[in-house]
């Protein structure tokens, strides 16, 4: 029920009166590039230009996010064009493959409107390490954050990764170069190949 709102590690520490705790896991970053372009031509164009957008992020956000969860992962946080998930207990294979649709997702994507056509490529980091997840009560709302090691390398992967490139480090590498092709490495990250 909460899965596609809450992470269940939240929402399992929520129930049992915690405000925290420390996991391995894997975090995906994604980065929509092309999408602030494309938001800032469409609400040009009034209350026309911010329905078709509307349209546009549910037939981008909403298989994107199918992907993670059919694989076992939950959505951290949105920002702005971009977003971050978490596969917990060191599962990389499921991680990888997330990636891999979302890549197909965004390839096979043509978006055209009547006032232009736009190119939405993604480009996703893979890390591993350690997963803090934070719940911060109060009287009036509680939220929740992740912080950690992953997110660290996840987001210094992203300074190298290309548009339609995804990354992962050297541990996600060690565990799957049997299971997954890689075509390169970029600085420290190894890229995956996406055929």
């Amino acid at each position: 029920m909460f899965k596609h709102l809450i992470p269940s590690s939240v929402y399992k520490n929520f129930i049992a009166g915690q405000n925290f705790s420390w996991q391995e896991g894997i975090v995906m970053f994604i980065d929509i590039v092309g999408f602030t372009a494309m938001t800032e031509n469409l609400i040009m164009h009034g209350k026309e230009g911010s329905e078709i957008l509307s349209e546009i992020i549910n037939k981008v956000f909403s298989p994107s996010i199918e992907a993670i969860c059919t694989n076992d992962g939950n959505i951290s946080s949105f920002s702005g064009d971009a977003f971050t998930s978490t596969f917990l207990n060191n599962n990389e294979i499921n991680a990888v493959n997330a990636a891999l649709n979302i890549l197909d997702i965004f390839n096979k994507l043509k978006i055209k409107t009547k006032f232009g056509s736009y190119k939405l490529v993604p480009r996703i980091t893979l890390a591993s390490g350690d997963i803090l997840t934070g719940i911060i009560r109060t009287d009036l709302q509680n939220t929740f954050y992740f912080s950690g090691s992953a997110i660290e390398k996840a987001t210094e992967a992203e300074k190298f990764c290309k548009p339609g490139m995804i990354l992962a480090d050297e541990v996600i590498y060690k565990h799957l170069k049997d299971r997954v092709k890689f075509s390169g490495k970029v600085k420290s990250f190894h890229q995956v190949a996406s055929t």
